[in-house]
């Protein structure tokens, strides 16, 4: 993203500093897809662990990904090969990749 909040993102990794103070202390961190966003993009949900408890983080995703698959409007999307070998992407913005 180019901005945050409204606030400009000077580089890739500037936008995941929250993510990786995370992990560095310790806490396991899992980020699951669910579903599609208003804007038809993936969207996601993350989940942070305990110190070091990462078999129990691993347990809890496992369990949300069974329900959310149970759900069209929380399964993981499955992005569109067709639309992907098409796409024009200069790995700067990927809108529209994922489809209409």
């Amino acid at each position: 993203p180019r901005t945050v909040d409204g606030a400009p993102v000077d580089n890739y990794m500037a936008w995941l500093t929250l993510t990786a103070a995370i992990t560095v202390i310790g806490h396991p961190v899992v980020t699951l897809p669910v579903g599609l966003d208003q804007f038809n993009m993936p969207f996601g949900l993350q989940i942070i662990g305990r110190s070091y408890d990462d078999r129990r983080l691993l347990s809890i995703a496992r369990s949300l990904e069974t329900v959310f698959r149970a759900s069209p409007q929380t399964a993981r999307p499955v992005p569109s090969d067709e639309v992907i070998r098409g796409a024009d992407v200069d790995l700067k913005d990927i809108t529209g990749v994922f489809g209409d």
